[in-house]
């Protein structure tokens, strides 16, 4: 387990695997990431998430009333993704330099909106877009100032030629490394807390593994103006709204060994985090999108989530990497949006706007 590699990149690396007993590690620091440099694993992720919308409210400060139809949207995201690594060094809990092909990778959005009244019911049309499958990458940790570097690779680990923009958010986070930071001991009972950021290693694996996401836009489907922006892209990027730059987490994950052997740990955790990410940015894409009647700029755009729910992962004691996950959480969504509308003829208003969704996440990995 961990030890037989399959890429012709990783076939390169079998002398120097030969000449590594894998089999010989310490848990001198107490259980975690820690493998021996050139020890390989594949992992197999499978993330599926889903949201429809609970409630809604639209409002103007100049008091006017403000037609909202009666609506009914669902949207699911899947996401399979397969990864070959090769765990070149490691150091402090986390990778240090890796290398990572990406075998597989599906990337999905379905869904459906009905709005009562306007006889509108379809099927919500996204497509996720991306440029990595097939490809390999090295995520490498500066030993001077932390910084990490992101390259293409070929078969034999020498950089590369790619597109440039892919590789601008992949992560080195999806060892799960981040559960087992805490414990100084492999004993059952033992327990402790991880920070909320871990979260994003466990629903988008490896980081952002796309490059856009592009769907019909309300405006499109006839609705009135104050609604556009209603569409699948609402909660449905949990790399954004967990890891992405904008995104403030808070919260915790307990985690709890539940099961020690000598060769293996099974650690449980829970998780309650909120994230809350200004998305105005976004939103003003949205609306520039529509083509309305009068001006409408997007003032504040401030999107809410909420996760809660437990999962296990099985690390292996003999390599130092994890070789099963499972979670499953419960979601709650907001987006909050403020925008100022100039009507002609009339005094300019400020527009704001709550939609509420609710949904929920199951990841599930297994690794070899």
């Amino acid at each position: 387990m961990n030890s037989a590699p399959s890429l012709p990149s990783i076939r390169s690396f079998a002398p120097a695997l030969l000449a590594v007993p894998l089999g010989a590690l310490a848990v001198s620091a107490g259980p975690g990431y820690q493998p021996e440099a050139g020890a390989s694993d594949t992992q197999y992720w499978e993330v599926t998430h889903t949201f429809s919308l609970d409630g809604l409210s639209v409002e103007l400060s100049n008091g006017d009333d403000v037609e909202v139809p009666e609506i009914e949207m669902d949207a699911t995201r899947t996401r399979t993704v397969t990864m070959e690594q090769i765990h070149e060094a490691s150091g402090e809990g986390a990778p240090t330099s890796l290398r990572r092909s990406f075998v597989d990778l599906d990337d999905a959005i379905e869904g459906s909106i009905v709005i009562e009244g306007d006889d509108v019911s379809e099927v919500l049309d996204a497509e996720v877009e991306g440029d990595l499958a097939d490809r390999s990458v090295r995520l490498a940790k500066s030993d001077d100032d932390g910084e990490w570097s992101r390259a293409f690779v070929d078969e034999e680990g020498e950089e590369t030629e790619g597109p440039a923009e892919a590789l601008k958010h992949l992560v080195a986070d999806s060892h799960l490394g981040g559960l087992m930071l805490g414990p100084e001991e492999a004993s059952e009972g033992a327990s402790w807390t991880a920070d909320p950021e871990v979260l994003a290693a466990l629903v988008a694996p490896g980081g952002k593994t796309h490059t856009g996401v592009t769907a019909s836009s309300a405006g499109e489907r006839g609705m009135e103006p104050a609604l556009a922006g209603l569409d699948p892209l609402l909660g449905m990027d949990l790399w954004e709204l967990l890891g992405g730059p904008a995104a403030d987490l808070d919260g915790e994950i307990g985690c709890k060994v539940v099961s020690s052997t000598t060769e293996a740990l099974m650690v449980e955790f829970n998780v309650e985090v909120t994230s809350t990410c200004d998305v105005s940015e976004k939103l003003t894409g949205w609306i520039e999108s529509v083509e309305l009647p009068f001006p409408v700029e997007v003032t504040s755009g401030e999107a809410i989530l909420e996760a809660e729910g437990k999962g296990t992962v099985t690390w292996d004691l003999q390599t130092n990497l994890p070789v099963k996950l499972e979670l499953d959480l419960e979601l709650a969504y907001q987006l909050n949006r403020e925008a100022t509308i100039e009507i002609p003829g009339q005094d300019e208003a400020v527009l704001s706007s709550n939609f509420e969704l609710v949904g929920t996440l199951s990841s599930a990995m297994s690794a070899e």
